[in-house]
């Protein structure tokens, strides 16, 4: 899979591992004062890839092939694993077998490692890359660079099923060619999964779309279909589909039957997952904007800039996070927002570091994590960041 610096480059960042973030909190004041509660600095010459948050842990993924385990409320390093040598696609949490799991992609390998020691359970090399997975009881479901959704055995690796997503793969949209999109040896370029138990959901980002499997024999179910590329997880939400797309759309569809619902335009790429809460979808578009829609119907009903500089755009990769009446919310600029979210009224603003632009997020039900980055300019630092009030 790309690095960072690629991602840029074709107007994509991938999204973090997040998917649809929720909590509860009191009310909220009239002002949101965030802060740092403590950072950890990436190894020197690395890049931070991924985070993801759970029991108390952050896990961190490293471009080198290192993934390491920090305390949820100190940042302090539990143990560090080399895994591989080339990128870690992805990173994500299962809770089975017994004890909680470590499921990570890196270049073709896939592998398992204990949460807290970071001891490999399984890892096994593939013939293919394979994107972030969703973890469905004992099956890790993963779209695969060969033009494949595989199904292949938590315990051992083992493959159980695969189903190809090449056969019917629809024909490019204007100014979107699928061949530009691709690299390497790839076949196709999909994206991270999601699932709701049943059906596991994952965006292919050249063919312009999303698809739904059978999580237990991977039987193909429905298409998602935009008219521009899109990488980021596909957010469910009772019989809907959410996704974004870079045709600067972002459009709700029945997960069932793949009918398009509704579609909302913005003046921009739509890169970033969307949160939803009490029939309400939150998202950002890297115009600059933060949108609330009703969920049924799509109807607008705020929509609000979040730049501090109000000439300029402040593109948004990172899904909101959902806290009660506030929306949390990352942005590349470097800045973490509070935003009402009844009126989308922005409630407070903070840097975690100066000239850093933000990366990746992760949400813990209580604290807010992001990867910062350095520039195209080369200022700012690699780093991990828990935000808290």
């Amino acid at each position: 899979m790309p690095s960072r610096c690629s991602r840029f480059l074709v107007g994509l960042h991938a999204a973090s591992l997040c998917g649809v973030l929720v909590a509860q909190s009191a009310e909220p004041p009239k002002e949101v004062r965030l802060r740092t509660l403590w950072k950890f600095e990436a190894p020197a010459g690395q890049q931070v890839e991924h985070l993801v948050a759970h029991a108390g842990f952050v896990m961190v993924a490293f471009g080198q092939g290192s993934v390491a385990a920090l305390r949820a409320d100190d940042g302090s390093e539990v143990w560090r694993r080399k895994v591989g040598k080339q990128t870690v696609h992805g990173l994500v949490i299962a809770g089975e077998p017994k004890s909680v799991a470590i499921v990570l992609t890196v270049g073709k390998a896939l592998g398992v490692l204990d949460l807290r020691s970071g001891e490999p359970r399984w890892i096994r090399e593939m013939p293919h890359e394979l994107a972030a997975p969703a973890i469905v009881g004992d099956l890790v479901v993963a779209g695969g660079a060969d033009g494949n959704v595989h199904g292949r055995s938590l315990a051992t690796g083992d493959a159980v099923w695969t189903t190809d997503y090449m056969k019917d793969a629809p024909a490019d949209p204007p100014g979107f060619d699928g061949k530009v999109a691709r690299y390497g040896d790839q076949v196709a370029r999909p994206g991270p999964a999601s699932s709701d138990g049943e059906l596991v959901f994952f965006s292919v980002f050249d063919q312009c779309r999303a698809l739904a499997v059978d999580a237990r024999s991977g039987a193909r179910k429905a298409a998602f279909p935009t008219r521009g590329w899109m990488f980021m997880k596909p957010v469910l939400s009772g019989d809907f589909v959410l996704v974004g797309s870079q045709d600067r759309h972002f459009r709700c569809f029945d997960k069932t039957n793949g009918k398009q619902v509704w579609s909302h335009e913005t003046g921009w790429r739509v890169e970033a997952a969307c949160a939803v809460r009490d029939e309400r979808v939150y998202w950002g578009s890297c115009d600059g904007h933060v949108y609330c829609l009703g969920l049924a119907k799509g109807d607008l009903v705020w929509k609000q800039p979040i730049g501090s500089d109000q000439e300029r755009g402040v593109p948004i990769y990172e899904p909101p996070v959902v806290t009660g009446k506030i929306l949390l919310l990352p942005a590349l600029s470097g800045e973490v927002i509070a935003l009402d979210r009844e009126t989308g009224r922005v409630l407070g603003r903070h840097r975690p570091a100066a000239d850093s632009e933000i990366d990746g997020s992760a949400w813990d039900g209580s604290l807010l994590f992001v990867q910062t980055r350095r520039t195209l300019g080369q200022k700012g630092e690699e780093a991990v960041f828990a935000i808290g009030r």
